[in-house]
């Protein structure tokens, strides 16, 4: 039985002693009447201040009605945010009080005007407190978006991964890349198709590059970052060639080549050019640009035929580069749509290369020619999914396709450089900690100019610095 029917049998109850108590005073004594009339007034006293705490009562109920259908008004927004199934939400039965025989009627405009009150106090605190665990919601939804796209390579290269404002992403990285190719040099002249007069080398190049990284992300905004990426570059190379010359027979010779130096230091950043809906997709503008601190092809010494056997091995390199030797500019467009349970995504880049005059050695041993070069400009797209399996783990995979044009030597195209590149990528990702994730990625190459695999190992440490 609740407190309010408890309360409605009292003030019955009081009334009916009160009728009896009134019988008896009309044949009682004076002192009998008086004492009578004082009880009456007493109870009457009584039944309005019960009146009054059962409006109050009223009031307090529906206040707590109110509050509790702005807090499931509150969750269900804040689940369709994180894409789950909103609680359950226990909701007060609506109880009707019994009104005292001759006590005022609490009418419906009074438990307005006192829900009015509650309202004004309580309601700012639960805005705010909705407020925050939407915050907390984007953000945890932006973490998780994050987690999937730095599983695939070309994203975390290009651009697209964008860093909370005021943090501060420290990531270390090791990528393994290995090259197989097959190379033919043809040094002679023909005179009928299928008969050459000359020398012709085949050469087998195997190479073996690791790549010690340090990336640095900063975020400034909550829709914009910027980073630097630092490279350590260390390879082995085995060069295989089997010359073939008219009249003569010699065998494969073998020579190795190595390096061990500082790569081309790349500083950039990125901006999200809109908020994104369920049915519009979210764009992140890039900006990449690469310097050329590395080791330059045009610098790392070659076998000339001045060297042993160097009539053979003319112009294969003695040392590897760790550098391009020219400027690039890299901006690129990604787009990103989240559509349960997967998250789909695209990158289209576009790569200038800054020419520059270069000294290009001599093969022969003779003095180094001066050329203005610039290596041929590209475009690049890049798409896939991504699934977040749970809170922790994420995978990808995508598909990568560049298309490079023909380079240029004193403003004259060199007809026969273009050419293309894919690749595959699979990645995984595991967040160990709140602040720390580890990611995986695999590529396998598509086409003689693409690494035949390559494996990246990433460990991003978020730390909030603000």
């Amino acid at each position: 039985m609740s407190r309010i029917h408890l309360i409605s049998r009292t003030m019955l109850g009081g009334l009916g002693i009160a009728l009896m108590v009134q019988g008896a005073a009309d044949a009682a004594t004076p002192e009998t009447s008086a004492r009578i009339r004082e009880l009456n007034a007493r109870l009457d006293h009584q039944a309005a201040v019960l009146q009054q705490q059962k409006s109050s009562l009223v009031a307090q109920m529906d206040a707590i009605r109110t509050e509790l259908e702005s807090i499931r008004r509150e969750r269900a927004e804040l689940a369709a945010l994180n894409g789950s199934a909103p609680p359950p939400t226990r909701r007060l039965p609506r109880r009707r009080v019994a009104e005292a025989p001759g006590a005022p009627s609490a009418t419906a405009a009074e438990p307005a005007q006192t829900t009015t009150a509650p309202r004004e106090t309580t309601a700012p605190a639960a805005e705010a407190a909705a407020s925050t665990q939407r915050e907390q919601a984007d953000a945890n939804r932006k973490a998780r978006t994050n987690l999937v796209l730095q599983t695939n390579s070309s994203l975390a290269q290009s651009g697209g991964v964008l860093t909370p404002k005021g943090t501060l992403v420290i990531e270390p990285s090791l990528q393994y890349s290995y090259y197989d190719t097959n190379q033919v040099n043809v040094s002679g002249f023909t005179i009928v198709p299928g008969i050459t007069f000359g020398n012709i080398n085949i050469n087998k190049v195997y190479e073996n590059l690791l790549t010690e990284q340090l990336t640095l992300r900063y975020g400034l905004t909550g829709r914009s970052d910027v980073y630097v990426r630092i490279p350590f570059e260390t390879g082995y190379n085995t060069t295989i060639t089997s010359p073939i010359l008219v009249g003569q027979s010699v065998g494969p010779l073998t020579v190795s080549a190595h390096a061990f130096n500082l790569g081309d230091i790349q500083f950039g950043g990125s901006y999200q050019l809109n908020r994104g809906s369920e049915s519009v997709p979210t764009f992140v503008a890039n900006l990449n640009f690469k310097t050329m601190t590395g080791t330059s092809p045009f610098s790392v010494p070659i076998f000339t035929t001045n060297s042993p056997q160097g009539i053979y091995l003319q112009g294969v390199d003695k040392r590897l580069p760790t550098g391009t030797g020219f400027y690039q500019l890299q901006p690129s467009l990604t787009m990103l749509y989240p559509t349960s349970p997967v998250i789909l995504f695209a990158n289209l880049k576009y790569v200038y290369n800054f020419g520059r005059t270069v000294s290009i050695q001599n093969p022969g041993g003779g003095a180094a020619v001066k050329a203005k070069l610039q290596p041929g400009n590209g475009i690049g797209l890049s798409f896939g999914m991504g699934f977040s399996l749970n809170n922790r783990a994420s995978f990808s995979v995508g598909y990568e396709e560049d298309q490079y044009f023909d380079e240029q030597q004193n403003g004259q195209s060199i007809k026969g450089t273009a050419y293309d590149a894919g690749a595959f990528d699979f990645g995984l990702g595991y967040q160990i900690t709140h602040n720390a994730s580890l990611n995986v990625g695999v590529s396998i190459g598509v086409g003689p100019n693409s690494p035949a695999a390559q494996i990246v190992v990433r460990l991003p440490i978020s730390l909030n610095i603000l």
